[in-house]
C-alpha cells in the first residue's frame, strides 16, 4: 500500500486544481467537522470523495473496494486505501473483518468521553 500511496501523492502534485475547487473542498472539510446528523455527515463525505475522485481520475475507495457497503466510506491519507473512515452500525466491524481487514477501530475506542 505504501507504494500506492506514494504514487497517488506524486500524481496529485502534478495536477492543476483551480482555487475555486480547493476552496470548495476546504469548505466541505469544515462542514464535515460540524455536521450534526449522520445523514449530513455521510452526504458531505460522499461529495468530498466524489470531487477528489474526479481530480485524481480514479474511483473512490468505496467504488473500488467496497461497492456493496451500505454506509459511507471516506479515504484518509493519499487514496491508497490503507486508511479509511467508515460510517455504519453494529455490523460494520464484521463487514470489514469478513473482507479480510483485521484492524478495525470503532469510534468509541478513539475518543475520550468526558
Amino acid at each position: 500500500m505504501l507504494d500506492t500511496t506514494k504514487a497517488f501523492i506524486k500524481a496529485y502534485k502534478k495536477k492543476k486544481v483551480e482555487l475555486e475547487i480547493i476552496n470548495h473542498i476546504s469548505l466541505l472539510s469544515k462542514s464535515i467537522l460540524s455536521a450534526t446528523t449522520i445523514d449530513v455527515f455521510n452526504n458531505l463525505l460522499k461529495e468530498h470523495e466524489s470531487i477528489l475522485s474526479k481530480i485524481l481520475g480514479i474511483e473512490t475507495i468505496q467504488q473500488r473496494l467496497f461497492p456493496d457497503y451500505e454506509g459511507q466510506i471516506k479515504s484518509l491519507g493519499a487514496w491508497g486505501g490503507d486508511f479509511i473512515l467508515a460510517t455504519g452500525d453494529t455490523t460494520t466491524t464484521d463487514y470489514f473483518k469478513l473482507k479480510g481487514y483485521q484492524t478495525v477501530i470503532p469510534y468509541s475506542s478513539m475518543i475520550k468521553i468526558v
